[in-house]
């Protein structure tokens, strides 16, 4: 558990890297957030299917979850073996 909880927070960092790193033009949090949204909406609906299909499940078990946190690595451009170790 405690391998699966630091990957899910270093790809959350990732994913909040990416995000503020993506500003170009917007200033304000909402436009920065939303122009990332729009630019990965293809990636973001197919996190949030797989995720739909997880919650309908009826058993939320450790392969279960690390299924849910390999998915949100796959947000992050570089992949999630990629990404910086803490």
């Amino acid at each position: 558990k405690t391998k699966l909880s630091a990957t899910l927070a270093r790809y959350r960092r990732g994913l909040t890297a990416q995000i503020i790193g993506a500003r170009r033009r917007e200033k304000s949090a909402r436009g920065i957030l939303e122009n990332w949204v729009r630019q990965h909406q293809a990636a973001l609906h197919r996190y949030t299917a797989n995720l739909a299909e997880f919650k309908a499940g009826t058993v939320f078990d450790f392969a279960v979850l690390s299924l849910v946190v390999a998915r949100l690595g796959d947000l992050l451009p570089v992949g999630p073996e990629r990404v910086a170790a803490d």
